[in-house]
């Protein structure tokens, strides 16, 4: 996605690998690199040894580690499974693409000034303490949540021993005081009226992809989602800025409960496109197909899973070890080399390829003429 920004933005020369990881460290809130500076209106991109490039990846996996324990994702990805990765996968990229389209609309050139290590503040990996205003804002986005749930749990006039369960585990883990634990601890048999302010949790989108993770799991504790549950979830989530088909879609990703087998989905893919063939150096007009089966795709995912493996398999062609024709030739080949890249992009969206199939390298006839004649010319030489 940066690549793609960065490439219609004009900005295919500079792009490197410092480049790429200051602006993925930067839209993860981390924009004390050093590997990017501005100077003049302009964007200036270091070199970076190979040490400070392994330092920067280890901090970027911490990163996102941190921020998805942050969201509370991970207290519920029992319950609701993918649903809540998929959310948090597609803001996280939003985030991204929003700090790709900020740096690559602004002149950038390359510095020759190398960086040969991470700032301290960067490389650190330890927490400092949490200040008593931190805690005070967690407590009181945690007591917003809980209230939430409150609520929710009452909204079909039954509280189930299991919701109320998942409640009071929330509340025990919660960073309210002991007296505000308490106080939840007495009301949970009562019903409790959704708060009037949200803001808290709307301005941190990581703690609101988790409040509607939560409230999913726990609509689906009992084993039934009751209309009025359903109902109240779509409410709360537009308020806290999740449009109708991001509910619904977390809703539907969600009913793969332990135990059943999650279907797997075909998605038809083809790209039709000019490449530079890596050997000759000619352009080659060409179109590549196939279908791509996936497992934990959400409907909103087919064009953009499509788009990638499109988008991969033209990369790959344009710089094989060997020509286009050989590639066409050999599509078998192609597609296991195809389909691992594929993984690799789709595993961190909680996706996994189980087959590629049908892949055809389609040559026009110009293209496929000029390639044979440029083999036989250099087996002649």
């Amino acid at each position: 996605m940066i690549y793609d920004l960065a490439v219609a933005h004009g900005r295919k020369a500079v792009i490197t690998k410092e480049l790429l990881l200051a602006v993925t460290m930067s839209a993860m809130g981390s924009s004390s690199t050093g590997l990017i500076a501005m100077h003049g209106g302009k964007v200036l991109v270091k070199r970076a040894s190979l040490r400070v490039i392994q330092k920067i990846v280890q901090m970027l996996a911490g990163k996102v580690t941190q921020q998805l324990l942050k969201s509370m994702i991970g207290k519920y990805l029992p319950v609701v499974g993918a649903a809540a990765m998929a959310a948090w996968a597609r803001y996280s990229t939003k985030k991204v693409g929003e700090k790709a389209l900020e740096i690559v609309s602004m002149p950038i050139e390359l510095s020759s000034e190398m960086v040969d290590d991470v700032e301290p503040s960067m490389a650190s990996t330890e927490q400092s303490p949490v200040s008593s205003a931190g805690a005070s804002a967690e407590g009181m986005m945690d007591a917003i949540q809980i209230q939430i749930l409150i609520a929710l749990m009452h909204i079909d006039r039954v509280a189930s021993p299991a919701e109320v369960s998942f409640i009071r585990d929330v509340i025990d883990t919660s960073a309210m005081s002991s007296s505000e634990k308490d106080r939840f601890r007495q009301a949970l048999q009562k019903p409790m009226p959704v708060p009037n302010d949200l803001a808290p949790l709307m301005a941190s989108p990581e703690r609101a992809i988790g409040v509607l993770s939560a409230m999913i799991g726990l609509a689906r504790r009992d084993g039934t989602v009751h209309l009025n549950e359903r109902l109240l979830i779509k409410q709360i989530g537009a308020r806290l800025g999740f449009s109708e088909s991001d509910v619904e879609s977390a809703f539907a990703t969600s009913e793969d409960v332990p135990g059943r087998s999650v279907q797997s989905q075909d998605v038809p893919w083809t790209i039709a496109q000019f490449v530079t063939d890596p050997q000759f150096g000619l352009p080659v007009d060409l179109t590549v197909s196939g279908t791509i089966t996936v497992q934990g795709l959400w409907p909103e995912a087919h064009a953009w899973v499509a788009e990638c493996v499109g988008r991969t398999a033209i990369h790959g062609l344009e710089h094989a070890q060997g020509s286009v024709m050989f590639s066409a030739e050999r599509p078998e080949q192609f597609a296991d080399w195809l389909r691992f890249q594929v993984e690799s992009a789709l595993q961190i969206h909680s996706l996994k390829v189980t087959n590629m199939k049908d892949l055809r390298i389609n040559l026009s006839p110009a293209a496929a003429g000029a390639l044979r004649d440029a083999s036989r010319s250099d087996a002649t030489v």
